[in-house]
C-alpha cells in the first residue's frame, strides 16, 4: 500500500478507538504469552495501537480469511522485542478495532517505509 493509505488505515483505527468504539484481542495462546512476556495489560496493547504510524507498516491490506474486511500488519519495538501486529477496523456505529496477532515477531519484520 503506499503511505497515503496507511495513514487513511491508521486515521480510521485510531478514531474508531478514540471515539469509543470497541477494542477486541483475539485470545490465543501466543497473544497473551506475549503480553505477559512484554508485561502489558490489554488497555496497553490498545495504547500501542494508538501510537502506530506509517514507519511502522509491513503489509496489507489483505483479505481477512476469517471474516469481512482487510487486514494490515505492522511491526513495532516493545521493550527490546519486535512485535508483530495484525489488526483490521470494523466500521459502523461506533465500530471496532480487532487485533488479531499481537506477539513477538517469530521472523524479521519488513518495514516498507523505514
Amino acid at each position: 500500500a503506499d503511505k497515503r493509505s496507511v495513514a487513511e488505515f491508521l486515521h480510521s483505527l485510531k478514531e474508531v478507538l478514540g471515539s469509543g468504539g470497541r477494542f477486541f484481542l483475539v485470545p490465543r495462546e501466543k497473544n497473551t504469552r506475549s503480553l505477559l512476556r512484554l508485561g502489558l495489560s490489554f488497555r496497553n496493547c490498545r495504547q500501542e495501537l494508538l501510537t502506530l504510524t506509517e514507519l511502522d507498516y509491513c503489509s496489507g491490506p489483505d483479505a481477512d480469511l476469517a471474516g469481512k474486511g482487510d487486514v494490515w500488519v505492522f511491526g513495532k519495538e516493545i521493550e527490546g522485542r519486535s512485535v508483530y501486529i495484525k489488526v483490521k477496523v470494523t466500521r459502523g456505529s461506533p465500530g471496532a478495532v480487532t487485533c488479531i496477532s499481537f506477539h513477538e515477531a517469530e521472523a524479521r519484520l519488513k518495514y516498507v517505509y523505514k
